[in-house]
């Protein structure tokens, strides 16, 4: 079970140096062996799918106490498939932790040894901090990245965005869904959006608000909220909150740029299709409801992810120009400018050739 479990870890972590932790390892094999048990039967490409999505996840959930390098995913099934089977996965498979229980001995008890009182000095020597060993993992470890590529504006103006689109509960979410797609490494070549920060933050932020409040987004609310939106971006360099707490310097509003509703759509295809909405700071909203229903699996757990690809699935429509319905719609709007022009012109109002060439 092993070999392709380790395969698996070394994909998606392919800059850790050295050999595989065992501890993850570990985890990876205990989280397969219980998605063989709960989730004993799978569809052909979810099956293909399996030890590489219970890899993702045990890397994910050890990351920050291993200290593991950016997670590198690229599964072995087509992104939306993998999408559904790791936010399910996620639900229903725990992490087993091992808790040492109080040591039981025979031995006869014994009088514990005396020791001295330290004095104060000694006492507090251990608690400096020179003296201290720092605890592995506990530090973010890609704080400086994390710095580097996650501008200082982004906090204020998602807060101020949030406020404004009465929707304070969104802030965290959508903060997480920008940092966390501003530092997912994506190999040359892959990633079609590039910059357009504003534009991201956006995109998180219809991402979230659908999946929060449960309803999908009709293209009338999205093209009304973009508008809006992009409003809001306009005005946040001269708002007093956001510029006290960014400053005025280049360095602060590095990467803002004026962005419009196209670049909004593109994040969102991008975002859809890379996979991005089965990370961590999108399958962990509302974790509560979505436990609720984690027993029904083609029913309720289906109809979840097809909500959060509902934005992506709702651009894709309305702007399928070729598709059997728009088609329709356009032969009737032709019929129609046609009658009407061929009206003005018997008039005299209109002198042209209207015949359908």
């Amino acid at each position: 079970m092993s070999k392709p479990i380790e395969q698996a870890l070394s994909n998606l972590i392919p800059r850790h140096p050295g050999a595989l932790p065992p501890e993850l390892i570990e985890l990876a094999s205990s989280l397969l062996s219980q998605s063989r048990t709960k989730v004993s039967t799978l569809k052909a490409d979810e099956e293909i799918g399996r030890t590489y999505v219970v890899a993702n996840i045990a890397c994910e959930r050890l990351k920050t106490t291993l200290n593991l390098p950016p997670i590198e995913p690229r599964p072995p099934i087509p992104p939306r498939v993998y999408s559904r089977l790791y936010a399910y996965f996620s639900r229903v498979l725990v992490s087993s932790t091992r808790r040492r229980g109080p040591a039981v001995r025979n031995t006869p008890s014994r009088p514990l040894p005396q020791k001295q009182t330290p004095l104060k000095e000694t006492s507090l020597a251990s608690f400096r901090v020179n003296n201290r060993t720092p605890k592995k993992g506990l530090r973010y470890a890609g704080n400086k990245e994390r710095d580097e590529r996650v501008p200082r504006w982004v906090a204020p103006v998602v807060r101020k965005m949030c406020r404004e689109m009465e929707n304070p509960a969104a802030v965290p979410h959508v903060l997480a869904g920008a940092e966390s797609i501003l530092t997912q490494p994506c190999p040359d070549g892959e990633q079609k959006m590039q910059g357009k920060t504003p534009a991201l933050v956006a995109a998180s932020w219809f991402f979230v608000t659908q999946e929060l409040t449960g309803k999908e987004t009709s293209g009338k609310e999205f093209a009304s909220r973009c508008k809006k939106i992009l409003g809001l971006f306009k005005e946040a360099r001269d708002d007093v909150v956001v510029v006290g707490k960014v400053g005025d310097d280049e360095e602060g509003w590095k990467d803002w740029e004026t962005v419009v509703a196209g670049d909004v759509k593109g994040w969102i295809r991008e975002i859809t299709e890379n996979g991005w909405l089965a990370l961590d700071w999108f399958t962990n909203i509302a974790s509560g409801e979505a436990a609720a229903h984690a027993e029904d699996e083609d029913g309720e757990t289906t109809k979840r992810v097809g909500k959060r690809e509902g934005l992506g699935m709702m651009m894709a429509d309305r702007y399928d120009y070729l598709s059997e319905e728009n088609r329709a719609e356009y032969s009737k709007w032709k019929g129609a400018m046609l009658a009407k022009i061929n009206d003005l012109a018997q008039e005299g109002i209109m002198d042209m050739d209207t015949t359908d060439g």
